[in-house]
């Protein structure tokens, strides 16, 4: 009897330092059970990013981070957050692996009549963190779903980013195939289990263009309905891939770490 391989799986955007994770040696413990070898714990501004760095240390060999300003705090348009992460990101140059979340925001002025107007405003943050992602050649992860996509992407383009995900992308495909055709990546979360719109998405995206994401602590709906999310929710967004790919499980598991290995740049 052959023996099946174990999986190799990582959550390339979870938010670890949340006050709802409270068992942080469980969570990793029930995690590598079910096949997580790693996770990017991303920070969305001064205070989380601090905590993010310090997971990092305590948990050095299974938690990786990533440091930034979230797109959708109005602290995203102040000069003095900017100049603050991006001291940080310097300082810790070397215990970060990527510069994350940043963006453009979307969901905080989705109905203003000014949307274009309050997107050029945000994009002057975006273009201070992609010039130090260019100069420090650091990958970006970024937050920009539906209509702000394609400004994010010319932006990644002025700056000549070589390395860049977009997370919990939610844009149509059309803009989905540019971030393709430019070596981009694109992170599902667990919404491809009941969600049309993400299980077209990953129809539509090579498996050598994907990752898999929780967003925890993002609440999902379904069977995750009233579970505090966990790395090893990735499990359950592989199979959903594997069975849309009509490839194994291990296969989505393989390609997707390697994804991840080559664009974070971490050792497994």
């Amino acid at each position: 009897m052959i023996e099946e391989p174990h999986l190799k799986l990582v959550d390339t955007h979870i938010h670890l330092a949340s006050p709802k994770y409270t068992d942080l040696s469980g969570l990793i413990s029930r995690a590598k059970k079910r096949g997580v070898i790693a996770v990017i714990a991303t920070g969305t501004g001064p205070d989380t990013n601090e905590n993010t760095l310090a997971l990092r240390t305590r948990f050095n060999n299974f938690i990786h981070c990533a440091i930034g300003l979230h797109p959708e705090s109005p602290n995203y348009l102040s000069k003095e957050h900017v100049s603050i992460v991006i001291q940080s990101i310097n300082k810790w140059r070397n215990r970060i692996l990527a510069i994350g979340e940043v963006g453009l925001p979307y969901y905080s002025i989705r109905n203003s009549i000014y949307f274009d107007r309050e997107i050029r405003r945000a994009s002057s943050s975006l273009r201070e963190f992609l010039e130090l992602a260019e100069k420090e050649k650091l990958p970006v992860i970024i937050h920009s779903p539906h209509k702000s996509a394609e400004k994010a992407l010319q932006l990644l383009r002025d700056y000549n980013i070589e390395k860049a995900v977009f997370h919990w992308h939610k844009s149509p495909l059309e803009i989905t195939k540019k971030i393709v055709d430019n070596g981009f990546y694109i992170s599902v979360t667990p919404e491809i289990v009941y969600e049309e719109r993400d299980r077209r998405l990953v129809e539509n995206v090579p498996l050598s263009n994907l990752l898999l994401e929780t967003d925890g602590p993002w609440s999902y709906e379904n069977e995750f309905s009233g579970k505090l999310t966990e790395p090893y929710f990735v499990e359950r967004v592989a199979e959903e891939i594997a069975k849309l790919k009509g490839v194994s499980l291990y296969d989505v598991a393989e390609k997707t770490t390697k994804n991840a290995v080559k664009l974070f740049g971490f050792k497994i």
